[in-house]
């Protein structure tokens, strides 16, 4: 288990989730289902992640991002985006 894994902050999911709806027909209906997903990526405990790896993190961002359908439509291509995005945050540099 990693210390510390990169995820985003509500204003930067914000900032993805309207990029987003600018390329694909769809509005954000439900911020705070936003905000959720955005916690879920930086979920810890007294400084140690939630998550074994930089994999299962980006899984629960697709999962919570499916689940809480924060968009109006393709909010699984939403969720796919998050979940490369946590990806590539995570690198090994």
């Amino acid at each position: 288990m990693r210390t510390t894994l990169r995820g985003f902050t509500p204003e930067q999911a914000l900032h993805i989730a309207t990029t987003f709806c600018h390329y694909f027909p769809a509005q954000l209906e439900h911020l705070a289902f936003l905000s959720a997903i955005a916690a879920v990526s930086t979920s810890s405990f007294s400084g140690l992640s939630a998550y074994r790896s930089p994999t299962t993190q980006a899984q629960a961002v697709y999962k919570a991002t499916v689940k809480l359908q924060p968009l109006s439509a393709h909010n699984e291509e939403f969720g796919a985006i998050l979940r490369d995005l946590c990806l590539r945050l995570n690198e090994e540099s």
